[in-house]
């Protein structure tokens, strides 16, 4: 397939998704955006091709605003869209007789085309850290980076079990979206673009338009490694355990193959209507939720103990108040916990050498002793600062046994009990890696 054959069937890709979409509905914003950013690099190596390349790269702008601003398509925003679509089928049309003929359409599934060797994907360039002027907001990025991983991780997990949970399903791709927004504020490219487009994936199956299926399932966990080893490089990079040096991780392979699942499902033209959520990311009716067919492939089921599992059941009665969480460096509450330990031993001197003024002064005596209960309280709290629950260990586990049991076919009962029960982080962490 020749670069202006690829654009044109991405332009026939573009029309459905333009013309599909409505004022008042947000759907097909993600997929738009997508579209044109990949009719934008394709064409960017055509140097005939510039004025198209300006004219995707301004309308790739302005739906990036779009999407940004979370509201749904407005009239104008319809108008300007098919406007942009004319003007686009128009550039990209045909450069001689070859494909004089061809007119930009909806393709057929079995006529998608992805070559094995990425080819349509060239690898990133290297990431290279300041690591001088952006060494707290990396570290920033990194703490936000695992936390969002490991949602990652475990949503696609009950995700495999149960597909149309929309809860899971918004949840893995706002961790997507946020990763792709903290790694685009730093110039982490790669980081940003590999997220973007599995981001788009998820916006499909959001919409009905994907079903989540064992390749997607795969698909999903390929890129979320590839995340966690970009995190891992630059943690590694930051604390000085690895060299300062550009980070290469190839992913054009992955994105390849992301893309192709991403043209497959729109090109086939599944049924919206089947969406499992709805344009505010609430779960859909029970009839909707029913209506994907669920492919059968080795899975599996993690359970929790009784108290687990009644907890969430619970929470639908009566809304309960989140928790208010505070991120602090681990260096000071070391030093607080030194602190707190100094304390006490000069608490424990003092009521040592104040016993005659106790036995002479009863207010004394009393005033040392709520001073020692005080003390203890403050010691057990801050001790307390440094307990994590040991579910992390849990956790990597599920991932584990559940790659086992698809590379052997099998289906593994996963059961977890006491992941509750709360050890000193250092401890949970040596366990964890």
């Amino acid at each position: 397939m020749n670069d202006r054959s690829r654009l044109i069937k991405l332009a026939g890709h573009l029309q459905a998704e333009i013309r599909a979409a409505k004022a008042g509905d947000s759907q097909g914003q993600f997929p738009i955006l997508d579209l044109i950013g990949n009719l934008r690099d394709e064409a960017g190596a055509d140097a005939g091709l510039a004025a198209f390349v300006a004219l995707c790269s301004a309308a790739w702008e302005r739906v990036v605003r779009i999407v940004e601003s979370g509201k749904p398509f407005t009239a104008d925003e319809i108008a300007w869209l098919h406007d942009f679509l004319a003007q686009a089928q128009a550039m990209a049309g045909p450069a001689d007789s070859s494909t004089a003929a061809a007119t930009p359409a909806p393709v057929a599934p079995k006529e998608v085309e992805i070559p094995p060797d990425a080819a349509t994907f060239v690898e990133e360039p290297p990431l290279v850290l300041n690591t001088a002027a952006d060494a707290d907001l990396l570290r920033e990025f990194i703490t936000e980076s695992r936390e969002h991983l490991d949602n990652i991780e475990q949503g696609i997990l009950v995700l495999e079990n149960s597909p149309t949970d929309a809860e899971k399903l918004n949840t893995i791709f706002r961790a997507f979206h946020t990763f792709k927004g903290g790694a685009g504020f730093l110039n982490l490219l790669p980081i940003n673009r590999l997220a973007h487009v599995l981001e788009s994936l998820l916006d499909l199956a959001r919409q009905g338009t994907l079903t989540i299926d064992s390749p997607v399932i795969e698909l999903i966990l390929r890129g979320r490694d590839v995340l966690k080893q970009f995190v891992d490089e630059i943690d590694g990079q930051l604390s000085g355990a690895r060299p300062a040096q550009p980070i290469a991780i190839p992913t054009a392979l992955l994105k390849a193959e992301v893309q192709e699942a991403i043209e497959t499902a729109v090109a086939s033209g599944q049924p919206k209507a089947e969406n499992p959520t709805n344009t505010t990311g609430e779960p859909a009716t029970p009839d909707q939720q029913a209506a994907a067919p669920v492919a059968e492939s080795p899975q599996l089921k993690v359970e929790t103990s009784p108290k687990a599992t009644a907890e969430p059941a619970a929470s639908k009665l009566q809304p309960v108040a989140s928790p208010t969480m505070v991120k602090v460096d681990t260096a000071k509450l070391d030093g607080l916990l030194d602190l707190v330990g100094e304390m006490v031993i000069a608490q424990s001197l003092v009521s040592q050498g104040g016993v005659d003024l106790a036995t002479a002064n009863p207010l004394a005596a009393r005033n040392l002793a709520q001073l020692g209960r005080i003390t203890k309280e403050l010691q057990r709290v801050s001790m307390a600062l440094r307990m994590v629950p040991i579910r992390g260990v849990f956790q990597k586990m599920s991932r584990v046994v559940r790659d086992i049991a698809a590379k052997q076919q099998k289906k593994v009962n996963f059961a977890t009990s006491g992941e509750d029960t709360e050890l000193d982080r250092t401890v949970v962490i040596r366990c964890c890696t």
